[in-house]
């Protein structure tokens, strides 16, 4: 699947994107963005795949920051997160993980959630994070993770969880999604992977029995 065809499928599900992440998450997503708040260093960040924009938002709210970048392939969810960080100093660019449009070293904090499964590239993705972070900075991620039950959780959204999904997605992007899930890396693989691009793991956490996993890093 290539790049254009990722952004087209969440240009068309932004307007329900925020409702069925709370709904499929069972509430939770604001409180995993804090979470992911709680952990950056003060400064600036840049949210990779930021979506409607909730992770900044929250980072705001929290103080943690002066400065926000987000970085998307969908218009039309960046234009969600405009209007959500509305009078902050929060700065949106439409792009790719794999080739960003910042400077070397610019960075004092790099996030993603529920985006790392997703990224086609996951080394030129490393790659770039590196590039664009600080020496010392944080690099955190929240995403969906292999946990006991992960077979079971697919096969439900194949089958009960399937209507509601197509009614809300249409049938081939909640067929991504499900694909999406299957491909996600357990906490070891991402911790391997990241650690393999020069970054130690600082903390590591775990939410809804495993499902969904929390990595904080550092550039060394």
């Amino acid at each position: 699947m290539n790049l254009e065809t990722i952004a087209n499928i969440f240009d068309s599900i932004s307007g329900a994107y925020d409702k069925f992440v709370g709904f499929i998450s069972l509430g939770q997503n604001k409180k995993w963005h804090e979470s992911i708040a709680y952990e950056l260093k003060p400064g600036n960040m840049l949210d990779i795949g930021t979506a409607t924009g909730d992770v900044i938002f929250r980072a705001f709210l929290k103080n943690k920051i002066n400065k926000a970048f987000g970085l998307d392939l969908s218009i039309k969810m960046l234009k969600i997160a405009k209007e959500k960080l509305k009078g902050k100093p929060a700065y949106l660019f439409v792009g790719s993980a794999e080739y960003m449009p910042f400077k070397d070293g610019v960075f004092d904090n790099v996030s993603m959630s529920l985006v790392f499964r997703h990224i086609i590239n996951k080394d030129d993705m490393l790659k770039e994070i590196k590039r664009v972070l600080k020496k010392g900075g944080r690099f955190v991620i929240l995403d969906t993770t292999k946990f006991v039950g992960m077979d079971l959780f697919a096969n439900l959204s194949k089958t009960a969880l399937k209507p509601l999904g197509i009614a809300i997605f249409g049938t081939k992007n909640w067929d991504f999604f499900i694909h999406s899930l299957e491909n996600s890396l357990s906490t070891e693989e991402i911790q391997s992977l990241c650690e393999s691009y020069g970054f130690r793991l600082l903390k590591k956490k775990q939410f809804i029995f495993g499902m969904v996993g929390l990595l904080v890093f550092e550039k060394l």
